[in-house]
């Protein structure tokens, strides 16, 4: 069947076409009664072979029930056969049943809470999840929810000029400058070229496991990633003591990766020789004795381990709660031997000394389908 529709093009760059009969999608969401996902899929399927082309969802709609419902229904059509519009202006925060919104109103929903949000970070959020939910990499049109009365209570709350600049107006400018947001999915490990022409609406989903995709922002995400909460007393007498001496940061990644036999077949463990090799590499490179900060998520196998002929100190002082300091220390020796962890990448690549030596693990996975030939800078050593 065809459908009559209808051609939008306010800002002149080709516009939209849709078909004049849209889906509302509201009553999927389970407005004012509970239909099983069974029936609300068999409504979708006999909307779009009708030739509906048009579907209207929000997060509000089920609390995100009705928008998690047109993921079945989009998977693996053509994108540019339908237009697709959800809402900004609330973010669902998890809950308990018995304490979400609308329970008189939506029926068999997930348990959350709505949050008014119309700033720039949440209506950018807001897309971002609605994309995830819905599982599209673009959302055509978007509505700023309910900006009215009944929501907000006040006419001066919603057309003074303070609260709409706080009803994200940077958004709204940056979408008309710049187009709809979109989700960049990685494809593959190692740099990808496309990421370089994305423009400012990318929403990332990945890895993204090389300088590459930052090396024109270094200064910048170091700034971003310099940790602001001060160190406590025996964390900043370590930091002075690592600046006083030709300190290496030694890594060991365990944990899940000995624990789990998934992550234990995907990414493995560095064996006692790797570090024996990294160690005395390091060591003949230095004119200075080095001295070795070993940390590491068991510290307990690693003092029972790892026994270098040269000092060596245990860094046992943080918790889970405070990764943090560790990440801090590590970045403020002068070198560093690497685990296949990200952890003790970011850790090395933070230090900002122009002569420091880094030594990684040659083979990053154990499993051989896994090869990113991006994920070390160059001037980083591997060794067996």
């Amino acid at each position: 069947m065809t459908l009559q529709t209808k051609h939008w093009d306010r800002l002149g760059n080709g516009g939209l076409k849709f078909t004049k009969l849209g889906m509302g999608m509201a009553p999927l969401g389970n407005l004012y009664r509970a239909i099983s996902d069974e029936e609300a899929h068999t409504v979708l399927t006999r909307a779009w072979d009708a030739g509906v082309r048009y579907y209207d969802t929000a997060p509000l709609y089920g609390l995100g029930l009705s928008e998690t419902r047109l993921n079945p229904l989009l998977h693996g059509k053509d994108r540019d056969s339908y237009v697709l519009s959800t809402k900004v202006g609330r973010l669902l925060k998890a809950t308990t049943q018995d304490k979400r919104d609308g329970l008189d109103k939506w029926f068999d929903v997930p348990a959350r809470n709505e949050v008014y949000d119309y700033t720039y970070d949440g209506v950018m959020r807001s897309v971002e999840f609605s994309l995830e939910r819905i599982g599209v990499d673009r959302i055509d049109i978007l509505f700023a929810h309910d900006i009215d009365l009944a929501n907000h209570g006040s006419s001066e709350i919603i057309m003074s000029p303070k609260p709409l600049r706080r009803l994200g107006l940077r958004s709204i400018q940056s979408f008309l400058q710049y187009g709809p947001a979109r989700v960049f999915r990685e494809s593959a490990l190692g740099y990808d070229p496309r990421f370089a022409s994305l423009g400012p609406h990318a929403r990332l989903k990945g890895y993204w496991q090389s300088e590459k995709f930052f090396k024109a922002f270094e200064d910048t995400i170091r700034e971003e990633l310099n940790i602001l909460t001060p160190p406590s007393a025996q964390n900043q007498s370590l930091l002075d003591q690592i600046a006083s001496h030709n300190a290496v940061s030694l890594h060991v990644r365990r944990g899940d990766y000995v624990t789990n036999p998934l992550a234990n077949a995907h990414h493995g463990i560095c064996d006692l020789g790797y570090y024996k090799t990294a160690i005395e590499y390091i060591a003949g490179k230095t004119q200075k004795a080095p001295i070795f900060y070993i940390f590491s998520d068991d510290i307990a196998w690693a003092k029972q381990n790892l026994k270098p002929r040269y000092e060596t100190i245990f860094v046992d002082l943080n918790d889970e709660a405070t990764n943090y300091e560790d990440l801090r220390l590590m970045s403020s020796c002068r070198h560093h031997i690497i685990a296949n962890s990200s952890f003790s990448w970011w850790g090395a690549w933070l230090n900002r000394h122009a002569e420091k030596i880094i030594v990684a693990p040659k083979n990053w996975y154990a499993d051989p389908a896994a090869r990113n030939q991006d994920m070390l800078p160059h001037s980083w050593i591997t060794c067996a």
